[in-house]
């Protein structure tokens, strides 16, 4: 999923009533801060996964509240952008939900491997700046490519969870994971360190029943997706396919899948999708088969009428709106289970 890069040049602080607080990062083994990302709430941090970093960017005071943990899209463009005086932007597809909801929860981002911010030099035009940015989208770097399989983002994301268990501001987490997010939030239910997952523009039961779907859901299709489900296990992982080293699909749609995932992972479920996505069915599927693999399970099922894959209907977003349904409904102890439609 391509990140969403606006006004790069114009970055306004906006007045909080309570001021973000730093990690007491002495207390926190392997966790070091690197700095403020100015103006606004976030600050970098990173911790170590084996031999590389992991960066994570954090907003939170001290008052017990839940925290949140967004799971960016696949791609090497970074989170935050910086200007040579400092100043900095974030570009994710979850900018708008931090800021108007800052009171009631806490927030984290954490980065894809060997991501960091792209900073840009002095003198720089907006022209410029925006060139440089679509660049990063395509020059991912080594660390990026070694590391560009679900198990490594897992493993990233339980690093950054497991640095911050016991904190005692923190009263719950929740991870919301969009596009290939999604599947990276359902590989981390296994450990237990999450009391609610939402999958925005969800995982499907797995890529090529996507793919399936996508292709028309004809004989045809069915026919293509088998014969690249099939080349792709006897592919070696550098085989490029769609744009992407062949590891890359071997990790995230044939080592495992989120319905294997989620099987037997007693966590509730939020599932949202938007209406124009042309693999709606394979959501659907997926949907239905978690809740027969367990029927006490809490699942609520969102579809976004007309919504794309960033939940933009109309040239609106709908992203703040699917994140309060989904916190309102991870946060009430008598979560429902149903599917329904958003107009």
């Amino acid at each position: 999923m391509r990140h969403v890069l606006l006004g790069l040049a114009l970055l306004v602080a906006v007045a909080s009533a309570s001021p973000p607080q730093d990690l007491d990062t002495a207390s926190i083994n392997g966790v070091t801060l690197i700095g403020r990302m100015r103006p606004g709430a976030w600050t970098e941090y990173r911790t170590r996964n084996g031999d590389r970093d992991v960066h994570f960017f954090l907003t939170h005071d001290d008052r017990p509240k839940p925290l949140v943990v967004f799971l960016r899209g696949s791609g090497c463009a970074p989170l935050f952008v910086v200007n040579d005086d400092g100043t900095s932007s974030e570009t994710s597809i979850f900018q708008d939900i931090v800021e108007p909801r800052r009171e009631r929860f806490h927030f984290a981002l954490i980065e894809n491997p060997g991501i960091e911010p792209l900073r840009f030099a002095a003198g720089m035009s907006v022209q410029e700046k925006k060139q440089a940015f679509a660049r990063s989208e395509d020059d991912c770097g080594g660390v990026y490519r070694a590391n560009q399989t679900k198990s490594a983002r897992v493993s990233d994301v339980l690093a950054v969870l497991n640095a911050l268990a016991g904190q005692t501001w923190i009263q719950r987490t929740f991870v919301v994971g969009h596009s290939e997010g999604s599947h990276v939030a359902t590989g981390v239910l296994h450990e237990r360190l999450v009391d609610a997952v939402a999958l925005f523009s969800s995982a499907g039961p797995t890529q090529f029943f996507g793919f399936h779907v996508a292709r028309g859901a004809s004989r045809e299709s069915l026919i293509r997706t088998f014969a690249d489900m099939r080349m792709l296990e006897q592919a070696s992982d550098d085989t490029a396919y769609l744009g992407e080293p062949a590891k890359r699909w071997k990790s995230y749609a044939l080592d495992s899948t989120p319905l294997e995932d989620v099987r037997d992972s007693p966590v509730p479920l939020y599932v949202a999708h938007g209406g124009l996505e042309n693999n709606l069915l394979a959501a659907d599927l997926f949907v239905l088969e978690a809740l027969r693999q367990q029927p006490l399970r809490p699942v609520r099922y969102v579809v976004v009428d007309r919504g794309d894959h960033a939940f933009t209907v109309d040239g609106q977003s709908r992203m703040l709106k699917l994140f309060d349904d989904f916190v309102n409904w991870a946060d009430n102890p008598g979560r429902s289970t149903e599917a329904l439609l958003f107009k």
